[in-house]
């Protein structure tokens, strides 16, 4: 699914964000399997070299039908996905704990 949704806007000429990537499902299936992230990603194309990340927030996080894991696994996930892009090279910058207006004129003066 992720390999699709990048390729439906490959050709866009605007600012494309991604909630979840490629790269989220290697490292799961690395967790799960030992299979490396390197050898799952080598046939796609790479993001862009900045990669946005909301560290977990103990304060505001809750879990839901989507969210179905607690407070500490998501800190562990958090570790292994940010270990994984700095691995593969991807300048990865923690957004800001504050309200959602904040961290989107964070993220756009970056990348302005």
């Amino acid at each position: 699914m992720a390999a699709r949704d990048k390729l439906q806007v490959k050709h866009e000429s605007e600012w494309q964000f991604f909630d979840r990537s490629l790269i989220d499902a290697a490292v799961a299936l690395e967790s799960a399997t030992g299979e490396s992230i390197e050898n799952t990603l080598a046939p796609f194309p790479r993001y862009y070299e900045k990669v946005f990340m909301t560290p977990p927030w103990f304060e505001i996080y809750s879990m839901d039908i989507d969210r179905v894991h607690g407070f500490e696994e998501a800190v562990r996930e958090f570790d292994r996905l940010v270990a994984a892009y700095n691995r593969l090279g991807y300048e990865v910058i923690h957004l800001p704990k504050t309200d959602v207006q904040s961290r989107a004129d964070f993220v756009l003066r970056l990348l302005c």
